[in-house]
């Protein structure tokens, strides 16, 4: 149904994924397990930061209502560089 993952250094996670399977969208998976993880990331460490796609949406509303905000912009580069 839904995955979510995160990789600790130091004082600080990451969260570097959190999916629900297309068919299990919009009934509250991603909402809860994302809630339990916060849970046990502020457990251990002060600062949990994730990376989110400025044109995915749901996942941004998701993470606003989680207490997440936006701190920085970046431009992705994909393909190879020269």
């Amino acid at each position: 149904m839904s995955l979510c993952r995160a990789r600790t250094v130091e004082n600080i996670s990451f969260i570097s994924a959190v999916v629900t399977h297309e068919e299990c969208r919009n009934k509250g998976f991603a909402s809860s397990l994302l809630s339990y993880m916060l849970e046990d990331l502020f457990k251990k460490v002060d600062i949990v930061l994730l990376y989110v796609s400025k044109e995915n949406e749901p996942a941004i509303r998701l993470y606003n209502k989680r207490g997440f905000r936006s701190y920085k912009s970046y431009a992705n580069v994909w393909g190879n560089i020269e």
